[in-house]
């Protein structure tokens, strides 16, 4: 089922309702940073933008994890594109973002405004470093600004909003070495989690044989679906033990507005009512062991492969 668009929604399991495969491409054209289309104070202008005739509140904000920076958010005015890709057979949401940064500023920083009146200003920080070890995570949210229009697009249908990591950086060509355009490549940070996380599971020790060395060899499987559901739970801990404090995505922003943009979400999020318990009998249960270098995400692939519906069908995993 493919996404609607409404906050990080939790995972699922759910038969198709489409035939073949879809891969929704949503390309966003931004215009100038219309500030004077709401003066009320609710919406940070930093972020907002007009795609086509419909105001947007565009928030991007990028956080490198260190202690001597804060999470910084970036002005829509220096975004030169911005592509987010979903797809019907694959949960990982990813895409990209292109950042207009003449000079390097958000880097190098900048030389104070020399004038009579600020001969005392000092050197404009560098807001940002960026690291090459997978730890500069973006957050994203989108959403269109209510107005007086009677056909406007109503929130909660077309709001988007995830946090994601940026696994690679590209500098693209300009015209001259002052102008600088770089893309930012990112996909879905839970998706980085399970990339990294080494657990220790097995069906004989989290489906119902709870570790019984004495198990024949159907005892120690456990139904695909609970199988799934048991290693992002682990994935999701911080001592490979579901009972234990979850892993949170996204972080805290220095913002003051008054829409929720700062709620940290736990990876181990199941759409319970949604979520397709499997293809009962024998066809739906699975026996496996995590191999030692294997990471969560070859875990829940290998036991994905192996999922049918209730029904028999095919079924997707989705954010």
């Amino acid at each position: 089922m493919v996404s609607d668009l409404v906050n990080q929604t939790p995972f699922g399991l759910n038969p198709p309702d489409l035939e073949g495969s879809v891969n929704l491409e949503n390309p966003i054209s931004l215009g100038l940073n219309p500030s004077d289309l709401y003066s009320s104070g609710k919406y940070d202008n930093r972020f907002v933008t007009l795609i086509g005739n419909q105001p947007f509140f565009v928030e991007i904000w990028i956080y490198n994890e260190l202690s001597e920076f804060k999470p910084f958010g970036i002005p829509i005015f220096f975004i030169e594109g911005l592509v987010i890709e979903e797809s019907l057979d694959d949960w990982n949401t990813k895409g990209w973002f292109v950042l207009s940064n003449d000079f390097e500023i958000l880097e190098r920083g900048a030389l104070p405004i020399t004038s009579d009146t600020r001969s005392n200003a000092e050197d404009l920080k560098a807001p940002y470093l960026i690291r090459n070890d997978g730890r500069n995570k973006v957050s994203i949210k989108i959403f269109p600004i209510q107005t007086n229009d009677e056909e406007q697009l109503p929130q909660e249908k077309w709001e988007m909003s995830h946090d994601f990591i940026i696994y690679d950086i590209e500098d693209l060509k300009t015209e001259s070495a002052s102008k600088k355009l770089r893309k930012f490549y990112f996909w879905d940070e839970r998706y980085q989690i399970f990339l990294e996380k080494n657990i220790e599971w097995s069906t004989s020790l989290y489906g119902p044989n709870k570790g019984n060395i004495l198990a024949k060899d159907l005892e120690r499987a456990m139904s695909a679906s609970d199988a799934i559901k048991s290693i992002i739970d682990t994935a999701a801990s911080d001592d490979s033990k579901p009972e234990s404090t979850g892993t949170l995505t996204g972080f805290e922003k220095d913002i003051t507005n008054t829409y929720e943009s700062n709620i940290r979400k736990p990876i181990n999020l199941f759409d319970d009512q949604n979520w397709n318990s499997g293809y009962s009998g024998e066809e739906g249960i699975v026996q496996y062991t995590s191999p030692t270098n294997s990471r969560a995400i070859d875990d829940i692939n290998y036991v994905y492969n192996s999922f049918k519906s209730d029904d028999g069908t095919p079924a997707f995993l989705d954010l």
